[in-house]
């Protein structure tokens, strides 16, 4: 059984979905808040750098925010989606 469950696991994440309901969505930018307790800041230069790598691939990582929208991971993306104008973004809530 345990067994099966591993397999059909396997199966569901080369298939795109996530075994433990990972749901990524795209959100506007304004149905999220940057965490002003973020203790990490970025440089005009990283986020200089970050803008370009968004411009020719999008986004790779998803921002990551509770239900509320406060970003728990992502404030540097959603500078950079700023920046660059981006109307939505890929979100995964937690929490919720």
């Amino acid at each position: 059984k345990h067994l099966l469950n591993a397999r059909k696991s396997a199966q569901t994440v080369r298939d795109g979905a996530s075994p433990i309901g990972l749901k990524i969505s795209y959100e506007p930018l304004a149905a999220l808040r940057l965490d002003p307790q973020n203790a990490r800041t970025h440089s005009a230069s990283q986020l200089a750098r970050l803008r370009k790598s968004l411009s020719a691939f999008g986004f790779i990582t998803p921002i990551i925010a509770d239900a509320s929208g406060k970003i728990a991971s992502g404030h540097a993306r959603w500078i950079a989606a700023r920046d660059l104008g981006l109307a939505q973004v890929p979100v995964i809530r937690v929490g919720t």
